[in-house]
Formats: C-alpha cells, structure tokens, sequence
C-alpha cells in the first residue's frame, strides 16, 4: 500500500523550505519535492571568476522581519556591500558623471517625491491593498507617474531605479506594488530603501540560509530531481505526479514554485478562474541579473540608466588579479542575451566607456523552466485584482512564494513571509500536526 504522507511540498526555494519547516517542527510527515539538483531556487550562491557570487537574490536587511529572524535563529552574519566613491548616469541623452553621493542625492530626492503619497495609501506596509487610494493607484504604471516628473535627469535616474528593482520596463511594472508598498516596507526612508536593496548581504552568502533551513527541516524526506507536473486533489487526499510517471499521496500539499512556474502543472480540478486569469498574463520579472568580469582595476563605482537601455544598474563589486567584477540588471532579457559577450560589452559601455569586458555569467531566470521570471513584480492593477486569489488555498492545496507575498514581494523575506502562512493554513487543515490513522 502506498504511503501517504501528511503534506508535500512542491518545491525548495525559500519559501518551501519555510513552509516544510512548519509542517515538520509540528509533527507532520512531510516530504519536499525539487525540480532541480539543488535546493535553493531563485537564493543561488555559484562561482564566477573563482570568487562565489549571488545568481540570484542577495540583499537582506533588519528592517525585513523575517529573513532578519531567521539570520538570527540560525546564526549567520551579515556584512556591509563595497562602498563606492564614483558615479555615473545616463539621463537627459548623455553620460553625467560625479561622486556616488551626488548620484545618490539625485535619487533620493527623487524618490521622496516620487513616493510622496505612500505612507496615506500604504499606512500598514504589510496590508498593502488596505486603503481605496491604493487600490486606486494600483491601475497606474511606474512610467505614469515618471512623465509627471519636469526635470529630466530626475525622471530617468528614477526610470533606472524602478526598472531595476522591478525587473522590468517601467512601462509594464504596477506603480504601487514596486514603489510605494517597497518604500512604505522600508519605513518611509529612502537611506533603508537604498540600504535594504543593497547595502548588506549574508556572510557566506544565500548557500548558507539554505542549509541551514535544510539542517532544520527535522525527519522531513526531500527529493531533488523530481519536477511536478501533476497536483489532482480530493477532499482529504492529493495526489502529486512528476515527470517520471511517479505519484505520491498526501493529505495536503503546498504548492512553493513561482506563480509563472505554475503554468507548467496540470491540476484537478482546474485552478480557480481568477488565478487561471492571471496566469494568462503572467506576472513581470522579465529582466536579468548579469555578472563580467572587466579588464582593469576600476575605481568602486555605481551606474544607471533608464529602462530604455539594455542595463540600467551596474556596479563594481571586487577586484580579481588586476581586474573588475561587476554585477547588473537589465529590464529585458530578451534584450540582453546572457550569452552573447558582444553585447553585453556594449551595453556596460554606455556607462562605463572603454570597458573590456573579458567574461560574462548569470542566469536567464526569465527563460529558466522552473523559474520562468527573475523576481515578483505585478503590472499594473495585477496586485488589486489577483493577489488574494494567488494566495487563496484551493481544497487541500495552499500557494506560497516570494511572488505573493503581502510584504516584501520578490525579496528573500517576502518567500519565507509566504512560506510560514501557508505551511500554517495547512497544518490547521491537518488538524495541527501529525495524522493519526
């Protein structure tokens, strides 16, 4: 007689592994399934120009409540990013450049102004649809509220940040999930925004929060290699099939894999209409985080660009035998092919001009087949009319991701915010803990 496990979990990103912790420390039978060969998902720490670097996410901050939790509960450290003395950015049709404290001066003036509404539509950063004037503000894209702005050097610094953090061309990312909700989680401030997106990173790197989420899992069973492709439910039973043909039973499952991903399983009965819906569309994140490697040691800089240009954020991060490793985002994969060296030479050069670049790596995330998008960023009027039906379990199974988080939305602690609730619902569905028959 086949096992039947209290809950699966289909996938080991961050917010899987927070939703089998749940499960696991309250006694239920849990079994983790991973469509990659290696725990982690979108929380990658790899190796590039033998120094080890972050593929995917890897900012934290102590104003983010969860991860900030868990570096504690776990031990970790944390240690401040390079500080950079140069700046430069493209605006207004040419290269400007000065020290990074002008160019952050520049941007922080801009976001106050920017985000002068958040804290009336957003006075509860973790409810960020509680007030009729964000929801209302929600219908409007970053570039909306960018053509309001008269100065243009201000409009494109501000055109480079957004698209950076909300991977995407300003134009397609949702005004109030990106900006105001991010600037209200930062308390308001601009220092924590610009601090909490980039000014500290884990000690060891992202490698070393998932492990020790894995080390803490207790007698949960976890299986790599093993993508879902079929979730049928019943009321008291799941059934999980993977590509190999095997099925498991379980008596709920938590469904941990980006909302694009989703696509990709079938499901019985069919998911609800308003999450079909948003499927169809699909959410952002269709840009691309790059690293080089460029030829000379350059002096510790920082660079943007508005969304109009292949990269619109680069920085300098270490200096390797004589040379400059850089890392950066573009608002478009399709416009900056990880692959082509060529390409990526040209666009580092509308900001850094000269630059050699002599080796390229990242990950196409957005084509990645189990990711199929970098991080979370909702279009506009995506997060008023969809999110609550992309968090809102269905019979035995429950959603859970960085992507559908209420706080930080496409951040670490947004995946382990997500993660925690939906390993909750699920183990009051089973009743607290472990099944007795």
């Amino acid at each position: 007689m086949a096992k039947t496990w209290d809950a699966i979990v289909v996938g080991a990103g961050l917010a899987g592994l927070a939703s089998a912790r749940e499960l696991s420390k309250s006694g239920a039978d849990v079994l983790v399934l991973e469509a990659r060969s290696r725990l982690g998902g979108r929380a990658w720490t790899s190796v590039f120009e033998d120094r080890p670097v972050e593929i995917g996410g890897a900012f934290v901050h102590w104003i983010q409540p969860n991860i900030w939790t868990d570096i504690q509960r776990y031990g970790l450290g944390i240690e401040a990013a390079p500080t950079e003395e140069r700046a430069a950015w493209f605006a207004d049709g040419r290269l400007h450049e000065g020290s990074a404290d002008e160019l952050v001066s520049i941007v922080g003036e801009g976001v106050e102004r920017f985000c002068r509404d958040a804290h009336e539509a957003i006075p509860r950063a973790f409810e960020p649809l509680a007030t009729g004037l964000a929801r209302e503000l929600d219908a409007r894209s970053i570039k909306d509220r960018l053509d309001d702005i008269e100065d243009p050097v201000q409009r494109d610094v501000l055109d480079a940040l957004w698209s950076s953090l909300g991977s995407g061309p300003s134009s397609e990312i949702g005004l109030v999930p990106t900006a105001l909700r991010t600037y209200a989680l930062a308390a308001y401030s601009v220092d924590t925004l610009w601090a909490a997106n980039g000014g500290f990173r884990l000690v060891g790197g992202t490698s070393g929060l998932v492990r020790a989420f894995r080390a803490d899992l207790g007698a949960a069973e976890v299986r790599t290699d093993a993508p879902v492709i079929g979730v049928a439910h019943a009321p008291g039973r799941v059934v999980v099939r993977t590509r190999d043909g095997a099925e498991m039973l379980a008596r709920a499952c938590v469904m941990a894999v980006p909302v694009n991903g989703l696509r990709d399983v079938a499901f019985t009965p069919d998911l609800s209409a308003g999450r079909r819906r948003l499927l169809g569309q699909g959410i952002l994140g269709r840009g691309v985080k790059l690293w080089a490697r460029v030829r000379g040691e350059l002096t510790a800089f920082i660079a943007m660009a508005p969304s109009s240009h292949a990269i619109t954020f680069l920085e300098s991060d270490a200096q390797v035998d004589g040379d400059t490793v850089v890392m950066g985002f573009g608002p478009s994969a399709r416009d900056l092919d990880l692959r082509d060296q060529g390409a990526i030479q040209r666009a580092v050069r509308v900001l850094v001009p000269g630059a050699d670049v002599v080796a390229v790596g990242g990950n196409d995330w957005t084509n990645d087949p189990f990711s199929q998008t970098t991080w979370a960023s909702m279009k506009p009027g995506q997060m008023t009319r969809s999110l609550a039906d992309l968090q809102r379990p269905e019979g035995e199974v429950f959603f859970a991701g960085g992507d559908i988080a209420n706080g930080w939305g496409g951040y670490l602690d947004g995946a382990i915010e997500s993660g925690i609730k939906a390993g909750r619902d699920a183990l009051a569905l089973l009743g607290g803990g472990r099944h007795v028959a």
